[in-house]
């Protein structure tokens, strides 16, 4: 009490519990979808709709691109200034799911690698030939 943390962090640091029985219980109380994000997740195609700042910044991942509505895995569904970007920089319709917190920065990382530019690191075969990896 008092540390500022949530309290889900918490219980799973203290290992109470796993940090996905938590996420489950949030979801259920939330009325929301979950979901475990793997690296596999993250493509480029994720990365042109929400570049790795955002995601790193907002703790999200567009883990479905090409679904429609756009399937975005989100720690904090509620997280105000996320929505914000979202409905500023997506530019079709998204539907949040949630995920874990560490499971989010830990696919994140392993995707695109622990100190990655804002820029998805793309294989050399499927670089564009010229302009933004994030076009």
């Amino acid at each position: 009490k008092g540390s500022g943390r949530l309290l889900g962090d918490v219980v799973v640091e203290l290992g109470y519990a796993e940090e996905a029985d938590v996420v489950r219980v949030l979801g259920l109380q939330l009325r929301v979808d979950t979901r475990r994000v793997s690296p596999a997740d993250i493509t480029p195609e994720s990365l042109r709709l929400i570049p790795e700042c955002a995601c790193r910044e907002h703790l999200m991942a567009a883990v479905e691109p090409e679904a429609s509505p756009v399937v975005v895995a989100a720690a904090d569904v509620a997280d105000a200034a996320m929505r914000k970007w979202l409905d500023a920089n997506l530019p079709r319709p998204y539907r949040l799911v949630l995920a874990g917190r560490r499971n989010l920065i830990e696919a994140l990382s392993q995707a695109v690698g622990e100190g990655a530019s804002p820029s998805y690191r793309v294989p050399p075969e499927e670089k564009p030939s010229s302009g933004s990896y994030l076009q």
